[in-house]
C-alpha cells in the first residue's frame, strides 16, 4: 500500500503519527472493497431457483428472473422453444451467460441463455392475489435517443438506418444493421429478426406508413 504525502498537511504531521491499528483497518478496508467477479462467457449454471418479477417499470422491460442470491437475469435466448414465465412464478433453471443476443431491457440485469427450466410454482404465492404490473410505455417517437431502450438496442447494433412503421393499431421500429434486420414493437419487445442476406423481417409481417427517422453514414 502505497500512502502519498499531501504538501499542504501541516509540517508537525509525519508518518509516525499513524497509529498502526489505523493503517491495519485501512488496509482491511481497501481489501474488501473489490468488485465481484463476473460470469465468464462459458460459465453454465445449473439448477438456480429463481423467481419471476414483472419489470415493466423499467424501459423496454417485461419479465426478469430474481435468484436468492446474485445479480437479476433477463432471459434473451433459449435452448428449446421461448418459455412463458409466469409473473411471480418460481422455476429451477440452467443458463449461461449471453453477451451476443440483441435485447431492448434497460434494468441492471444480465442477460443469459436458459438451457432448461423446471416450474417450481407457476403463480403468485397463495392468498397474495398476485402484484398488478405497471402500464408499459408505448413509444412514439422521431428520435431514437429519446427512448431509453431505443438507446440501448443502438448501441447493440449500431444501426445504418432507424425505420417507423404502422402495424394494425401499434407503432413498431426496424433496426437495419450489418448484423441484420430487428423489428421491435413500441414497447421494447422483439418482433421478429433477419440475418444479413435473408429477406428483411418487415416483409414477412404487414407494415404500412414507413417514415424513416434516423440514417447514418459509418
Amino acid at each position: 500500500m502505497i500512502i502519498r504525502v499531501v504538501s499542504d498537511l501541516h509540517p508537525f504531521f509525519h508518518l509516525r503519527h499513524l497509529a498502526l491499528p489505523g493503517l491495519l483497518a485501512l488496509g482491511i478496508w481497501q481489501s474488501c472493497h473489490c468488485p465481484a467477479p463476473a460470469l465468464q462467457e462459458t460459465q453454465t449454471v445449473q439448477g438456480i431457483r429463481v423467481t419471476v418479477q414483472d419489470a415493466s417499470g423499467e424501459s423496454g422491460c417485461r419479465l426478469i428472473l430474481h435468484p436468492a442470491q446474485g445479480p437479476d437475469l433477463l432471459p434473451v435466448s433459449f435452448s428449446n422453444e421461448p418459455i412463458s414465465f409466469y409473473p411471480e412464478g418460481i422455476y429451477t433453471i440452467t443458463y449461461t451467460p449471453d453477451s451476443t443476443a440483441i435485447y431492448a431491457c434497460t434494468a441492471p440485469a444480465i442477460p443469459v441463455h436458459i438451457i432448461t427450466c423446471t416450474p417450481v410454482q407457476t403463480g403468485p404465492p397463495e392468498g397474495t392475489g398476485g402484484i398488478k404490473p405497471p402500464r408499459r410505455h408505448c413509444a412514439q417517437t422521431s428520435d431514437p435517443y429519446r427512448i431509453p431502450w431505443m438507446t440501448q438496442v443502438m448501441a447493440q447494433l449500431d444501426p445504418d438506418k432507424v425505420t417507423r412503421y404502422q402495424q394494425a393499431a401499434t407503432t413498431v421500429y426496424d433496426f437495419e444493421s450489418p448484423k441484420g434486420h430487428y423489428l421491435f414493437d413500441c414497447r421494447g419487445d422483439l418482433v421478429c429478426q433477419s440475418a444479413p442476406g435473408e429477406t428483411p423481417c418487415e416483409a414477412s409481417v404487414q407494415l404500412s406508413e414507413p417514415f424513416v427517422i434516423l440514417v447514418r453514414n459509418h
